[in-house]
């Protein structure tokens, strides 16, 4: 869950570097200590609720994971698609990246659908057993 924290703030300062055109290199990510102990502890909470098995945290965790990771790799998606287009250091308004946000959707959608087919490729293959993970998790939490 740290790492979460850690992309969304290196992520967050690519593209503030790189795209934006007036940038306040002195600017903090986060404005203090306090914010950063209130993250972990939201962090904290979420992994009290998998480790919990709380059956009724199971789906919003599972969207929750997915747009985070969906949504860090269209924000890297966007960055490319940015710099292709010729965005470097020219953005000084949110609108201007209308274009390439639109554009970045593409690569994005590519990406999910070529990861997407891998899954069910290695679990037609049987490379990808769902129950052999099952036990896997079970064994793993007996241990714990």
């Amino acid at each position: 869950m740290g790492l979460g924290i850690t992309i969304a703030i290196a992520v967050q300062l690519v593209l503030n570097l790189s795209l934006r055109e007036d940038v306040d290199r002195e600017q903090r990510m986060l404005r203090g200590w306090g914010e950063l102990a209130a993250l972990m502890l939201l962090n904290l909470l979420v992994l009290a609720a998998i480790y919990g098995n709380l059956s009724l945290m199971f789906w919003p965790l599972a969207f929750f994971a997915f747009f985070g990771i969906t949504g860090v790799l269209y924000l890297v998606s966007l960055l490319l698609v940015s710099l292709f287009m010729g965005y470097e250091g020219s953005v000084n308004n949110l609108r201007q990246l209308a274009r390439p946000a639109t554009v970045a959707i593409i690569p994005t959608a590519v990406i999910l659908a070529v990861f997407s087919a891998l899954r069910f490729w290695a679990e037609g293959q049987g490379l990808i057993c769902r129950e052999c993970n099952a036990r896997l998790r079970r064994r793993i939490a007996l241990s714990l």
